[in-house]
């Protein structure tokens, strides 16, 4: 899997996010979620370096990141290491990660 995501937790149900750059918005599926960074599965993922806005949908409630891409697969999806998240998402982040 991801370089990003690879100690993370496989994600086994959906988690969908919400993903915004300044030109677009998507919907996409987590495919690996840690404290601070994940792996989103997209058919055209996002280039290395673009910025990104996340919302993730976790059973417990959302939580909202910003975030850097730092890799990304073509037609698997990219990783996204978190550069901005709440106290509070934080904690529901490693608690759903296990990490």
């Amino acid at each position: 899997m991801s370089a990003v995501a690879s100690a993370g937790r496989k994600v086994e149900e959906s988690i969908h996010v919400r993903c915004e750059t300044s030109k677009e918005a998507r919907h996409c599926r987590v495919l690996e979620l840690q404290s601070d960074s994940a792996f989103i599965e997209s058919f055209v993922p996002l280039p290395t370096g673009a910025k990104v806005m996340l919302l993730l949908h976790l059973p417990d409630g959302d939580v909202s990141a910003a975030g850097i891409v730092t890799n990304h697969r073509f037609t698997v999806g990219f990783g996204v290491t978190f550069t901005k998240v709440s106290a509070a998402g934080r904690k529901a982040l490693a608690k759903y990660s296990g990490c």
